[in-house]
């Protein structure tokens, strides 16, 4: 019995031991060993502002998507064109093809006819965004790349983007013809641009 009690002792000190220990590692950790967030380049901050600028309104497009907001999506395009022409690249840039490209589909969305041409060509717009974003470093802000699906005759997929992990689906909205609002947070985040702003 006694030699029973000593063993269950033994047990119990060496686990604690371990815990102690364990804790005591991790607070004497260096530093320089912990995970830091990656400093964005270098850019103007002309540049910083337009493109800080740019995705405010990419973000009143979605939530005027989300919403069914017919003449808000087209006041919204409107917006999100002028504020892409503001946009000048510096000397530290390196996604003007991306960035070619995300304006060519504004292009094709400011001629899109009806909501679902609309949000068509509101998916390759942010496909090439992200791109953009990724490829210069983008640091005023956590951007989310997520995806729908569902989001064209229930079998074809469609992305977007936002400044949070919260999943409010442009594509399916608060108002669809079949489901209304059911499938409003359908989808899930796929990737996401996070840089440190320089000090």
């Amino acid at each position: 019995m006694k030699k029973g009690l000593i063993i269950i002792g033994v047990a119990v000190l060496a686990i604690v031991a371990y815990f102690v220990i364990a804790e005591n590692k991790d607070q004497d950790e260096p530093e320089a060993n912990k995970p830091v967030a990656r400093t964005g380049k270098a850019h103007s901050q002309s540049f910083n502002a337009n493109t800080a600028g740019m995705m405010q309104d990419y973000y009143k497009l979605k939530a005027a998507l989300v919403a069914w907001d017919t003449p808000g999506i087209n006041t919204a395009i409107a917006t999100l064109v002028k504020s892409m022409d503001n946009v000048v690249l510096d000397s530290a840039s390196t996604g003007s093809t991306a960035f070619n490209k995300t304006k060519t589909h504004a292009g094709t969305l400011m001629q899109a006819v009806g909501i679902e041409n609309q949000r068509k060509a509101f998916s390759s717009l942010s496909v090439s965004l992200f791109t953009f974003l990724q490829e210069e470093e983008y640091s005023a802000g956590k951007v989310y790349k997520q995806e729908c699906p569902m989001a064209f005759y229930d079998t074809v997929a469609a992305w977007w983007l936002s400044d949070n992990s919260e999943i409010i689906n442009p594509y399916l909205g608060m108002q669809h013809p079949r489901y209304k609002n059911a499938m409003l947070h359908c989808g899930e985040v796929k990737d996401s641009v996070a840089f440190a702003a320089l000090p």
